[in-house]
């Protein structure tokens, strides 16, 4: 399958790192594994990558300079590309004094079908645009033909899929480690977000909160009952006896 290359940051900085001769070797294994920019590094499986590189000749210097590399490098963010700045259409020149009427507006919506499964435009724009930031331009296109082919076309759908299964497929069909490693963690999220509770937790439920409601202030106790009983019968009985006396 058609690989990305390396961002352009990413792969300077492989190159004056680790010089010409090994920098084709690990740019080879971090494209292998499905590594496109800095914050890739962080779902890299280093074991692996050192095992390949290992295998490829690498000698232990260069291993060890690598492992080192890959937790500093993982931390840099990546190079945010400068657009162009796009110049303001001219004005349009008037031709008459008198104003054209503007051309009827038609309807480009297509009609929607009955069925609850359809997707609109709408929600496939807000997964494309989601898979884009979370995976990248190629590997967000990637991500979503893998999902449509397990009828998932949007969070939902993703939220209650069991997440052994559709990782254990992604990996069977040739999705990268990298991009496999992201789905787990994006589907922990959903997952985590779906058994949030309805009502929001209070101080003393929180974890290692070391307020507690006492037994006293929660719930009566029995003797707290039973002195409230004989008060009440002992002004009864005041009561009664004064307007006998009466």
């Amino acid at each position: 399958m058609y690989q990305p290359d390396l961002a352009p940051d990413l792969f300077e900085a492989v190159t004056s790192k680790f010089g010409d001769d090994f920098s084709d070797t690990v740019v080879k294994f971090l494209s292998l594994q499905g590594v496109e920019t800095n914050p890739d590094l962080k779902h890299l499986d280093a074991t692996v990558l050192l095992e390949q590189v290992k295998d490829a000749g690498a000698k232990p210097i260069q291993l060890g300079k690598l492992k080192d590399w890959v937790q500093v490098q993982s931390m840099v963010l990546p190079q945010v590309a400068e657009k162009p700045a796009v110049a303001e259409p001219p004005p349009p020149e008037e031709t008459s004094s008198k104003k054209k009427k503007p051309a009827p507006k038609r309807e480009t919506r297509a009609a929607r079908s009955n069925s609850a499964n359809d997707v609109t435009p709408e929600e496939d724009d807000s997964m494309s645009s989601t898979l884009e930031k979370r995976f990248g331009e190629f590997y967000g296109e990637v991500l979503q033909s893998f999902l449509m082919t397990q009828g998932v076309m949007n969070e939902d759908d993703l939220m209650v899929r069991d997440d052994l299964k559709m990782l254990a497929t992604a990996k069977n069909v040739g999705v990268k480690p990298v991009q496999v490693s992201k789905l787990q963690k994006w589907m922990a999220e959903l997952k985590e977000l779906g058994n949030a509770p309805t009502r929001p937790v209070l101080p003393h439920e929180r974890q290692g909160s070391k307020l507690k409601l006492t037994k006293d202030k929660a719930i009566p106790s029995e003797k707290a009952k039973d002195y409230n009983a004989g008060v009440r019968q002992s002004r009864a009985s005041k009561d009664f006896d004064g307007t006998m006396s009466l």
